[in-house]
C-alpha cells in the first residue's frame, strides 16, 4: 500500500503498510512487523509531521525541503470512546468479545474447572477462530452464548468464578 509518515506519542515515525486481507494489515515499523485489523469501516485519518492530514488508503509523498522554521506541533482529536464493556457482576469475573463475530465453540459448560488462559468461548470474525480465554484459575459461573449466536465487540460472553 505505501509509506506513511505518522506521529505517535509525540514521535515522527515512519510505518511501511501492506494489506494481506479485508480490512487486514501488514505494518512495519522500525524494521518490526505488526499485524493490524480495522475493527470498524470507519475510513483513518493518518496524521502526518507536517502540517497536512491524509486519507489513510493514500501513500504520503515524501515533504519537500522547507527553507521556513518547521510548523507548531500539529493538535490531535481527543481518542474515541472505548467500546461499551458489560459490568462485572458481584462475585464472578466478566469475560467479554474483543471483537464482533459468531460464537462456534464453548470451552466449557456452566460449574466446570477452568485454568487461566484456557479457552471459554471462541468466536469466528473476519474468517479466522479467535478463542476468548480465561482470566483466572476458577469455575466457569455463567456462558451468556450459544454456539452459532452473533456477538458484538464488548458484549458479555461469560463469567468466570475465581
Amino acid at each position: 500500500m505505501g509509506r506513511y509518515r505518522m506521529v505517535v506519542d509525540g514521535k515522527p515515525i515512519e510505518v511501511d503498510l501492506t494489506e494481506t486481507g479485508p480490512g487486514r494489515y501488514r505494518a512495519v515499523v522500525d524494521g518490526r512487523a505488526h499485524d493490524v485489523a480495522l475493527q470498524d469501516a470507519a475510513p483513518a485519518v493518518v496524521y502526518a509531521p507536517a502540517p497536512v492530514a491524509v486519507h489513510a488508503s493514500a501513500p504520503m509523498a515524501a515533504p519537500a525541503p522547507m527553507a521556513a522554521p518547521a510548523p507548531a506541533p500539529m493538535a490531535f482529536p481527543p481518542p474515541a470512546a472505548a467500546a461499551p464493556v458489560a459490568p462485572t457482576v458481584t462475585g464472578a469475573r466478566a469475560v467479554n468479545a474483543p471483537m464482533p463475530g459468531k460464537v462456534v465453540s464453548l470451552g466449557g459448560k456452566e460449574g466446570d474447572a477452568v485454568k487461566r488462559g484456557a479457552p471459554l468461548v471462541t468466536i469466528e470474525a473476519m474468517k479466522m477462530n479467535v478463542p476468548i480465554s480465561s482470566p483466572l484459575d476458577g469455575k466457569i459461573g455463567k456462558i451468556h452464548v450459544k454456539v452459532g449466536e452473533p456477538v458484538q465487540a464488548g458484549q458479555l460472553v461469560a463469567e468466570v468464578i475465581g
